[in-house]
């Protein structure tokens, strides 16, 4: 019983280093709290005879505690590091992700499973605008988001940049995808982009501006986006997950 509990203690610690390594400090907090309330049952049966003091503070505080959400300076920040991916066809795909995220808030998954099919034109008071149908979405059902003009144009870069010939043993004289993005491992079949090259994605940019992102936070941020600018009269849950397509 005793090794058990020792097992228990030992586990918990490696897990609250592993989230503060990852920078995930709410959740070292709830783990910390958890194992507080352990060694307090410790005692009361005998197992230890004193509690193990430690600071709380000053553990949490040797890890940045990371936002939960973009700053429109963040944004700028990763926009700029587009700008340095390898390639033109890395630096416009960079930058389209960041936007239609930022925007949308879609789902990582339901962006890779986006289709340039999926994109329609309507024509409003003499304006175009075009309209993303989601397919693919958690509730099963699809949904349509509006694309902003820098968000089209920035398509329509990476779009135009794909049918262009690209070097580096492409062997490909140009592309017409169906997928709305591709991945560059293998242009010649013109594979979707994955859930985890999109993340990919983003460790680079984080490497390089020091923002630390990921798909889903460019979700929380338009939901916080949405709720302070728009939810802010009638059912504001309501709304914001008719607008995100359930969470």
């Amino acid at each position: 019983m005793l090794l058990n509990f020792l097992a228990i203690i030992y586990g918990l610690s490696c897990v609250i280093l592993a989230f503060q390594l990852l920078h995930l400090a709410n959740l070292a907090k709830v783990l910390i709290r958890s194992l507080k309330i352990l060694l307090n049952w410790a005692k009361r049966r005998g197992y230890i005879t004193r509690l193990p003091e430690f600071d709380q503070k000053a553990l949490l505080c040797k890890y940045p505690v990371v936002k939960p959400i973009f700053s429109g300076e963040d944004i700028d920040l990763l926009l700029a590091a587009a700008k340095k991916e390898a390639t033109p066809l890395l630096q416009l795909r960079a930058r389209a992700v960041t936007l239609l995220l930022y925007d949308t808030g879609l789902r990582a998954s339901e962006l890779c499973q986006a289709k340039w099919k999926d994109i329609s034109c309507h024509i409003i008071d003499g304006d175009e605008i075009h309209v993303l149908r989601v397919i693919g979405a958690k509730t099963g059902k699809p949904r349509e988001v509006v694309l902003s003009k820098d968000i089209w144009k920035a398509i329509l870069e990476y779009r135009e940049e794909l049918k262009q010939p690209h070097g580096r043993g492409y062997k490909v004289s140009g592309l017409d995808p169906s997928w709305l993005l591709v991945t560059t491992c293998n242009l010649i079949d013109s594979e979707p982009l994955s859930v985890r090259g999109l993340r990919t994605i983003f460790r680079r940019l984080e490497k390089d501006c020091d923002v630390h992102s990921n798909p889903h936070k460019f979700r929380r941020s338009f939901a916080t986006a949405w709720l302070e600018n728009f939810g802010r009269s009638g059912n504001r849950d309501i709304n914001v997950n008719w607008r995100m397509g359930g969470f």
